[in-house]
């Protein structure tokens, strides 16, 4: 059964625009990690400094490559 799983990933200094700045960078690292790597996109919410995501993955299958 495909398990759903909520992540929050920040950086160790949380000051700075990084991940906005870029977000069309992020946007497409994010596409071709999702053709590599199959998982849907419940939710995610990027912000200047964290993101928070909630990923529906395929059963038995590790998320962390996808980070």
């Amino acid at each position: 059964m495909p398990g759903v799983r909520i992540f929050t990933v920040n950086f160790l200094e949380r000051k700075g625009d990084l991940l906005v700045r870029h977000i069309d960078d992020l946007r497409e690292a994010v596409g071709v990690t999702k053709r590599e790597r199959l998982f849907h996109i419940n939710a995610w919410v990027v912000l200047p400094d964290h993101i928070q995501a909630v990923w529906t993955l395929p059963p038995d299958d590790d998320y962390s490559t996808r980070w």
